[in-house]
């Protein structure tokens, strides 16, 4: 489905997931580095491909979207969400072996990854709200998965860097930043101004 510039997938239950395939997507790590894209293939779904300076490499090869890709050039992991059995999974894809793994698998969708060295988060839909997930251990054949958050509000755009993790949770009157100190187990608010959003 088209609304403008934006095209939607519907993830069920009368949710989608929207984006702007137009939009150039922003780099992922430091200027220079290689970032993960997504792009319409010859059939006309989303694929993901590397572009590392001028070589571009086609990573997914598939009859399904592939979307909102992130890669870590250090760990050389990339993540996405895909529309597998009509649910958005979370898939992970190792360049130093070549192995790509489903992550999750549940009959809830699952979006927005991000990914940091040996950490994935990412949000899934889970009892009418998304919630908070992450992963660690992701050079086992097990990676362990651990929810972050179990409320009724929405916790949603996971980030993580070092040891603390990031995201937007929704309050009755407002959205707010969570910190997480993954080593302290440790969540705090990140506190606005009057003036600040």
């Amino acid at each position: 489905m088209k609304v403008g510039e934006t095209e939607c997938v519907s993830i069920g239950e009368g949710e989608f997931y929207c984006f702007n395939p137009n939009e150039r997507p922003a780099p992922s790590g430091d200027i220079g580095a290689a970032k993960a894209v997504a792009r319409a293939d010859h059939q006309g779904d989303r694929e993901i491909f590397l572009v590392d300076g001028e070589r571009t490499t086609q990573i997914t090869f598939n009859d399904y979207d592939d979307l909102a890709p992130v890669y870590d050039d250090a760990t050389r992991r990339l993540a996405w969400h895909a529309m597998v059995n009509d649910r958005l999974q979370i898939i992970l894809h190792d360049r130093r072996t070549g192995e790509t793994k489903q992550v999750t698998s549940g009959n809830y969708n699952s979006s927005n990854p991000h990914l940091f060295g040996g950490t994935l988060v990412w949000q899934s839909w889970i009892d009418n709200n998304w919630e908070i997930f992450v992963a660690d251990r992701l050079d086992t054949d097990d990676p362990r998965v651990i929810q972050l958050t179990d409320n009724q509000t929405h916790d949603m755009f996971p980030q993580v860097y070092d040891e603390y993790i990031t995201w937007q949770a929704q309050t009755k009157d407002s959205w707010h930043v969570v910190v997480y100190d993954i080593e302290g187990e440790h969540y705090s608010y990140v506190e606005k101004n009057k003036e600040g959003k």
